[in-house]
């Protein structure tokens, strides 16, 4: 194998990277309560590959075999199996993009949407097989995660008052969830680019791979015509119609990993500005992803940095060190 740089990568290199996608594959099958969190960054090892080999089609084959295999004798031919491959070839698509040099914004949304459809075609397939329509397929396999949600809550032996209540509303859930998948798998994909571009690009300086620059993070923004996406879904939640306020919190669901990522861009750039150590800066981040207050807060940045342009106050009123 061949980087772009042309410099050769052993097999040591390409085993360590499929180690990687193994271990994120199997902990996301093996701990369902951090299962979410390690699939995320299951694209990152397919976006090396595809940033280190011209013609990666035997690599890319490979892990899929070997990552697919276990998944299958776990858990069968499942939505999830669907969920995993499709995050596989998400990090192909990325890494893909990344190497032909286009915009960012370009080669995530070209991803997305080739994830989209992939998992589409699969959707239809397993509901041929199974002899179920597709809406019926992913309205069961909602049900199923909602009712082991549900069990979960009564092993932590919450009150009784709140178990009757999500059980009493989980008709409703299930309804919801269904039709919000799309939005919900995109903002998850949104989320899951974000990180794994951040994690590949100290592994392509430590690979030497010859790949185009992303350009700084913190100068991100959302173009500010999308703010009107917010007022147009604030007017459909109003509406007392069930399809329109479906898309309506779709909208919504779109929209809102845009301006956190905005808000953390923001956030960022005042780090820099203002010489945060590198250890606390994670630390910091670290806690923003994780905590829901900060979360909005940061999602409340991104919002109003429509109006006030936080980054141009930062950069007059806040001298670089």
């Amino acid at each position: 194998m061949v980087t772009d740089g042309g410099e050769k990568t052993g097999p040591r290199g390409f085993l360590s990277i499929l180690a990687l996608a193994g271990l994120l594959a199997a902990a996301g099958v093996l701990l369902p309560f951090v299962g979410i969190f390690p699939a995320l960054f299951l694209p990152l090892p397919m976006l090396v590959l595809r940033l280190e080999n011209r013609e990666p089609l035997p690599a890319v084959l490979l892990a899929l075999l070997v990552l697919a295999l276990p998944l299958v004798l776990v858990r069968g031919m499942t939505p999830d199996l669907i969920f995993y491959a499709g995050m596989l070839l998400y990090g192909y698509m990325l890494g893909e993009g990344w190497r032909q040099g286009i915009g960012k914004e370009a080669f995530v949304v070209r991803g997305i949407l080739a994830v989209m459809a992939a998992g589409l075609v699969s959707i239809f397939f397993l509901a041929f097989s199974s002899g179920q329509g597709p809406l019926a397929l992913v309205g069961g396999h909602v049900a199923s995660n909602l009712s082991l949600t549900l069990e979960i809550y009564r092993q932590m032996e919450m009150p009784e008052e709140t178990l009757a209540l999500f059980e009493a509303a989980l008709p409703r859930l299930e309804y919801a969830l269904t039709r919000l998948l799309p939005a919900i798998t995109a903002m998850i994909l949104i989320l899951a680019a974000w990180l794994n571009l951040l994690a590949a690009r100290p592994m392509v300086r430590h690979r030497n791979i010859d790949a185009p620059d992303l350009g700084p993070f913190m100068n991100w923004g959302v173009p500010p015509f999308f703010i009107w996406g917010f007022i147009l879904t604030g007017l459909m939640l109003m509406l007392p119609v069930s399809p329109i306020r479906i898309l309506g919190i779709s909208c919504l669901l779109l929209l809102m990993p845009l301006y956190f990522l905005q808000g953390m861009a923001i956030i960022a750039f005042w780090f820099h500005h203002r010489g945060v150590p590198p250890l606390i800066r994670y630390a910091l981040y670290a806690l923003m992803l994780i905590q829901q207050i900060l979360v909005i807060l940061v999602l409340m940045v991104g919002i109003f940095d429509t109006w006030i342009n936080f980054r141009k106050r930062i950069q007059t009123t806040t001298p670089k060190p």
